[in-house]
């Protein structure tokens, strides 16, 4: 007997993927780490896996990228900008997406607000073209999608290629309300940041603004998984998350309580590298995307 339990032990010990534990990840916004938001899916996937899943949460998506880059993560969690920085970069990965949360039915769910502020001269996208460069312009963090990369799309789209030596002054706010009340405050001329932010304003505080542009429907950041994982236990990974939305719906709200663009959103579908090509062909081509991913690969 003792012979047959070494033999089993000795088997799942080496059986690749289901006898290690699982490293899920995922950055932090402002003050919330995203930890207790996957915990319940961390404890899902340990109970339908067999398999022990930890939850590490990096300071910011350029601090997960470079975990990922290192092989430090078996699951990852990362902003749709995050996502198109790991692929731009030239150090290699072993990461691929295989799914992401969509809101079908959703009205402004996910957009880039362009918006400037009443008596600055600024009424119209375009005219910061031609007045752009006495203003003072607020994004909301180098590694956002909705308050960094779409809107420098969008002031590519006429004619800013370099909006840091386009305007008087570039300023990251942080989060995504603070680009907004750097405009309510006077401190910034303009500010792009999540449309959610210009939604959730009152009619005073819109009466003193000029919303600009809102870009089309973003894109909701992938789920990644590491390829060198056994191909078994990626599968299952993967059917857990497009089936969470039937089988455990509270795991599936705790994840979208961590993303205010993630508030409208129904369920996982399976993606792959080409998800996110559509919507950005709508802003640009791929080498004037591609210029804007080199300036903020590390």
């Amino acid at each position: 007997m003792k012979p047959i339990l070494f033999f089993l032990s000795f088997f799942l010990l080496v059986q690749p993927g289901f006898a290690q534990t699982l490293r899920l990840a995922v950055y932090r916004y402002a003050d919330n780490p995203r930890t207790q938001n996957l915990e319940p899916l961390a404890a899902h996937l340990q109970t339908k896996l067999g398999v022990p899943v930890t939850v590490e949460s990096k300071a910011s998506v350029h601090d997960l990228i470079g975990a990922m880059q290192a092989g430090e993560v078996d699951i990852a969690f990362i902003s749709t900008f995050g996502y198109l920085l790991l692929q731009a970069g030239k150090t290699p990965h072993p990461m691929q997406p295989v799914a992401a949360l969509v809101a079908p039915h959703a009205i402004n769910n996910y957009k880039t607000a362009i918006v400037s502020r009443k008596g600055s001269g600024i009424t119209h996208l375009t005219d910061l073209f031609t007045l752009g460069a006495g203003k003072r312009m607020a994004f909301v963090a180098t590694g956002s999608t909705s308050g960094n990369l779409v809107p420098r799309l969008l002031l590519n789209g006429i004619g800013i290629g370099d909006a840091d030596t386009h305007f008087s002054s570039i300023h990251y706010a942080g989060t995504h309300a603070k680009a907004i009340s750097a405009l309510l405050s006077g401190s910034a001329d303009v500010a792009a940041m999540g449309s959610a932010e210009w939604e959730s304003l009152d009619t005073v505080q819109k009466n003193s603004l000029q919303l600009l542009s809102l870009s089309p429907e973003i894109p909701l950041g992938p789920v990644l998984l590491k390829t060198e994982l056994e191909e078994r236990l990626q599968q299952k990974i993967r059917a857990e998350l497009l089936d969470l939305h039937q089988s455990n719906a509270a795991a599936l709200q705790a994840i979208k309580d961590a993303w205010t663009e993630a508030k409208q959103a129904t369920h996982f579908v399976p993606v792959g590298e080409a998800y996110y090509t559509p919507f950005l062909q709508q802003l640009g081509t791929e080498t004037q995307v591609a210029t804007i991913l080199i300036k903020f690969i590390r």
